[in-house]
């Protein structure tokens, strides 16, 4: 069967967005506030941004509760200076190669792309600090944020919501991400997943593997697209 739209988690997806923690995670390991894996670490923070991906509580509450976890002495201070290496990573970081072409071609071809994120911005925040900073928000038919809708991916109901919202069948779409609980979540609701930039290397369900952005095409005519 054709497909009808592309879904795309956003960030590691579109851009890097992980500098700021791997600096986080260096810190705290090289001053023994933290043992672990960077995936720990990843998993960690994830638990301490859920209320906020989902409006229940401000980014600077969350990260305050996780520096007292990870037994910051000096958070204010601390987090002065961690704010700042984080807009300075966010303000120079770029678009992946082929991300803006493909994104393109595939409107192109009649192709929805969609975005699902978990974000503490809802959807026209995203567009205007996001989306449009990296030229790509003409290339973005919707946006699905968490704030939103109260729900964060893997939960079954965001993809479903999606679904509705497109009018479309899980045949009809494919998910493109980068974490294994998304990518197995898709799967498990019928949706045909992408793994692309699977920094953690954890092993997942995707139907396919990608290295290059733009085998993204390959894969759409694969499944029926000319």
């Amino acid at each position: 069967m054709r497909i009808k739209s592309v879904l795309f988690d956003m960030g590691d997806i579109f851009f890097e967005a992980n500098y700021w923690r791997k600096w986080m995670y260096d810190k705290f390991l090289s001053e023994n506030l933290f043992e672990g894996s960077f995936s720990d670490f990843y998993d960690l923070y994830e638990k301490f941004l859920l209320p906020v991906y989902k409006g229940e509580k401000s980014y600077i509450e969350a990260y305050q509760d996780f520096l007292t976890f990870i037994g910051i002495e000096n958070k204010d201070e601390f987090q002065k200076v961690s704010f700042e290496i984080k807009e300075y990573f966010e303000n120079t970081r770029e678009l992946f190669p082929e991300v803006q072409d493909t994104l393109t071609r595939l409107k192109e071809k009649g192709i929805s792309n969609v975005v699902i994120t978990d974000n503490e911005q809802g959807e026209e925040a995203i567009r205007d600090s996001i989306l449009k900073r990296f030229g790509i928000n003409e290339a973005i038919d919707l946006v699905f944020s968490s704030k939103t809708y109260n729900l964060t991916k893997p939960d079954p109901e965001i993809f479903r919501l999606v679904l509705g919202k497109l009018g479309q069948t899980t045949e009809e779409v494919i998910f493109v991400g980068h974490d294994k609980e998304e990518l197995d979540g898709a799967e498990e609701v019928g949706i045909k997943s992408v793994e692309y930039n699977n920094y953690l290397g954890l092993p997942n369900k995707a139907s396919f593997k990608i290295k290059k952005f733009s085998e993204l095409l390959f894969i759409v005519k694969e499944l029926g697209n000319e």
